[in-house]
Protein backbone atom coordinates (compact mmCIF):
# COMPACT_ATOMS: atom_id res chain seq x y z
CA UNK A 1 0.00 0.00 0.00
CA UNK A 2 2.80 2.44 0.92
CA UNK A 3 4.52 1.64 -2.40
CA UNK A 4 1.37 2.63 -4.33
CA UNK A 5 1.08 5.93 -2.43
CA UNK A 6 4.75 6.77 -3.10
CA UNK A 7 4.31 5.93 -6.78
CA UNK A 8 1.19 8.12 -6.99
CA UNK A 9 2.99 11.01 -5.26
CA UNK A 10 5.88 10.68 -7.71
CA UNK A 11 3.50 10.79 -10.70
CA UNK A 12 1.71 13.79 -9.22
CA UNK A 13 4.98 15.69 -8.72
CA UNK A 14 6.21 14.89 -12.23
CA UNK A 15 2.93 15.92 -13.84
CA UNK A 16 2.81 19.12 -11.76
CA UNK A 17 6.34 20.09 -12.82
CA UNK A 18 5.58 19.31 -16.47
CA UNK A 19 2.40 21.39 -16.34
CA UNK A 20 4.23 24.30 -14.68
CA UNK A 21 6.87 24.20 -17.43
CA UNK A 22 4.16 24.22 -20.06
CA UNK A 23 2.47 27.25 -18.50
CA UNK A 24 5.71 29.20 -18.11
CA UNK A 25 7.02 28.29 -21.58
CA UNK A 26 9.79 26.33 -19.94
CA UNK A 27 12.45 25.54 -22.50
CA UNK A 28 11.27 28.24 -24.90
CA UNK A 29 14.07 28.34 -27.42
CA UNK A 30 13.00 30.99 -29.91
CA UNK A 31 11.79 34.55 -29.68
CA UNK A 32 10.52 37.09 -32.20
CA UNK A 33 11.71 40.66 -31.70
CA UNK A 34 11.54 43.97 -33.56
CA UNK A 35 14.12 46.61 -34.39
CA UNK A 36 14.02 49.51 -31.94
CA UNK A 37 12.34 47.47 -29.19
CA UNK A 38 14.49 45.97 -26.47
CA UNK A 39 14.15 42.28 -25.63
CA UNK A 40 15.57 39.90 -23.05
CA UNK A 41 17.21 36.65 -24.07
CA UNK A 42 18.79 33.63 -22.41
CA UNK A 43 22.10 32.03 -23.48
CA UNK A 44 20.69 29.27 -25.73
CA UNK A 45 17.73 31.23 -27.00
CA UNK A 46 17.30 31.96 -30.70
CA UNK A 47 15.95 35.35 -31.76
CA UNK A 48 14.43 36.19 -35.14
CA UNK A 49 14.33 39.92 -35.83
CA UNK A 50 11.09 40.82 -37.62
CA UNK A 51 11.35 42.39 -41.08
CA UNK A 52 15.13 41.77 -41.24
CA UNK A 53 17.45 38.93 -42.11
CA UNK A 54 18.99 38.99 -38.61
CA UNK A 55 19.00 35.79 -36.62
CA UNK A 56 20.68 35.52 -33.23
CA UNK A 57 21.56 31.98 -32.21
CA UNK A 58 22.37 32.51 -28.55
CA UNK A 59 25.25 34.03 -26.61
CA UNK A 60 27.98 33.15 -24.16
CA UNK A 61 29.23 35.47 -21.42
CA UNK A 62 33.02 35.50 -21.77
CA UNK A 63 33.71 38.10 -19.08
CA UNK A 64 31.78 39.41 -16.10
CA UNK A 65 33.92 41.94 -14.28
CA UNK A 66 31.00 43.91 -12.81
CA UNK A 67 31.45 45.22 -9.31
CA UNK A 68 29.67 42.82 -6.91
CA UNK A 69 26.60 44.13 -5.12
CA UNK A 70 27.32 45.94 -1.83
CA UNK A 71 31.00 46.40 -2.75
CA UNK A 72 32.84 49.66 -3.38
CA UNK A 73 34.84 49.49 -6.60
CA UNK A 74 36.96 51.98 -8.52
CA UNK A 75 35.47 50.76 -11.81
CA UNK A 76 31.93 49.48 -12.37
CA UNK A 77 33.22 46.66 -14.58
CA UNK A 78 31.59 45.21 -17.64
CA UNK A 79 30.07 42.13 -19.20
CA UNK A 80 31.48 40.89 -22.50
CA UNK A 81 29.29 38.47 -24.41
CA UNK A 82 29.87 36.60 -27.64
CA UNK A 83 26.76 36.33 -29.80
CA UNK A 84 26.21 34.18 -32.89
CA UNK A 85 24.48 36.48 -35.38
CA UNK A 86 23.76 35.13 -38.87
CA UNK A 87 26.46 32.48 -38.32
CA UNK A 88 29.08 35.12 -37.40
CA UNK A 89 30.59 35.45 -33.94
CA UNK A 90 30.10 39.01 -32.65
CA UNK A 91 31.54 40.16 -29.32
CA UNK A 92 29.98 43.11 -27.55
CA UNK A 93 30.13 44.63 -24.09
CA UNK A 94 28.01 46.66 -21.73
CA UNK A 95 30.23 49.74 -22.08
CA UNK A 96 29.50 50.65 -25.70
CA UNK A 97 27.28 49.94 -28.67
CA UNK A 98 28.55 47.69 -31.47
CA UNK A 99 28.01 48.58 -35.13
CA UNK A 100 28.09 45.47 -37.31
CA UNK A 101 26.17 43.86 -40.16
CA UNK A 102 24.53 47.24 -40.87
CA UNK A 103 22.91 47.45 -37.42
CA UNK A 104 23.75 48.90 -34.00
CA UNK A 105 23.64 46.46 -31.08
CA UNK A 106 23.52 47.69 -27.47
CA UNK A 107 23.47 45.58 -24.31
CA UNK A 108 21.11 47.49 -22.01
CA UNK A 109 21.31 45.26 -18.94
CA UNK A 110 22.56 41.93 -17.66
CA UNK A 111 20.87 39.79 -15.01
CA UNK A 112 21.33 38.53 -12.39
CA UNK A 113 23.07 41.23 -10.39
CA UNK A 114 26.71 40.33 -9.71
CA UNK A 115 27.48 39.04 -6.22
CA UNK A 116 30.55 37.39 -4.74
CA UNK A 117 29.18 33.99 -5.79
CA UNK A 118 29.76 32.54 -9.26
CA UNK A 119 26.86 32.92 -11.67
CA UNK A 120 26.07 29.77 -13.68
CA UNK A 121 26.22 30.51 -17.42
CA UNK A 122 22.63 29.38 -17.87
CA UNK A 123 21.35 32.01 -15.39
CA UNK A 124 22.44 35.00 -17.45
CA UNK A 125 19.77 37.09 -19.17
CA UNK A 126 20.79 39.93 -21.46
CA UNK A 127 18.54 42.79 -22.48
CA UNK A 128 19.49 43.84 -25.99
CA UNK A 129 18.46 46.70 -28.27
CA UNK A 130 19.06 46.54 -32.02
CA UNK A 131 18.57 49.56 -34.29
CA UNK A 132 19.27 50.35 -37.93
Amino acid sequence: MAFIIIKMKKRFIISTVAFACLLSSCGKTSLNASLGSSFRMMPNQKVDMAKTDLKINGFEVVEDSRCPEETNCIWEGQVVASFIINDAQVKMNTQSAKDTLGYTFKILSVSPVKTNADIPWSDYIIELLITK
